[in-house]
């Protein structure tokens, strides 16, 4: 459909950063004994991430790509930045070598990718799919994926990480039945010493029980 010189919408959005920092300030009141990761995946859900990246002062930073990230990257940011959704390719692993970057890894062919890797020492965290049934390793794979990437020992796995299907919800139980398929695994001596992180915005407002290491609060700030 054509669109007519002057004859759109009149809209205009204003971002509040101010009001983006006191969020983050509250995620930090809420959750006190977890770090906070800011999540700015999909450009900031559409606010703009470079802008509010830079608000968010040396938090941690995540995005859901490589391409969000090296946008950050190219334009000057420092913080260290998790992908939430892993390489895609070798071209991707490769911006580690310029910037501190964390990798969530959820698949077996990412697995491969890592192996064939020239990067060395690379930070990871495994994803535990626990109910979602989006990413991640199932609980029955996940030891196995960990002992391999322990024998390797090319890469550093910092923690298990997974991700709340309907965490805005507060009259419902599949936070704490995906709780407890979590803590199932990440409670036991194999995994002893990892970090932790379950919680995304519903759950940092509604489940305390599980703000563990690292939060990540995306759409609530």
């Amino acid at each position: 459909m054509p669109r007519h010189e002057g004859l759109g919408r009149p809209v205009r959005a204003e971002i509040d950063t101010s009001a983006f920092r006191h969020n983050i300030a509250e995620v930090e009141r809420l959750s006190p004994q977890s770090n906070v990761l800011v999540v700015i995946k999909a450009d900031a859900y559409g606010h703009g991430a470079l802008e509010l990246a830079k608000a968010a002062g040396d938090k941690d930073l995540a995005v859901a790509s490589s391409d969000e990230a090296k946008s950050l990257i190219d334009a000057g940011l420092k913080n260290r930045i998790w992908i939430l959704e892993g390489p895609f390719n070798q071209a991707c692993l490769a911006l580690s070598a310029g910037h501190e970057l964390v990798w969530v890894v959820h698949s077996e062919w990412q697995l491969e990718l890592l192996r064939k890797s020239s990067m060395k020492g690379l930070s990871l965290w495994l994803k535990l799919d626990t109910g979602m049934h989006r990413l991640g390793f199932s609980p029955a794979e996940l030891p196995a994926v960990y002992r391999r990437l322990q024998q390797t020992g090319q890469h550093r796995v910092m923690g298990l990480i997974t991700h709340f299907s309907s965490s805005d919800l507060t009259v419902q139980s599949s936070v704490k039945d995906q709780l407890a398929v979590f803590d199932g695994l990440a409670r036991s001596d194999i995994f002893k010493g990892l970090a932790q992180s379950t919680a995304n915005s519903g759950a940092v407002l509604l489940f305390p029980e599980s703000h563990r290491d690292w939060v990540r609060p995306g759409i609530m700030l």
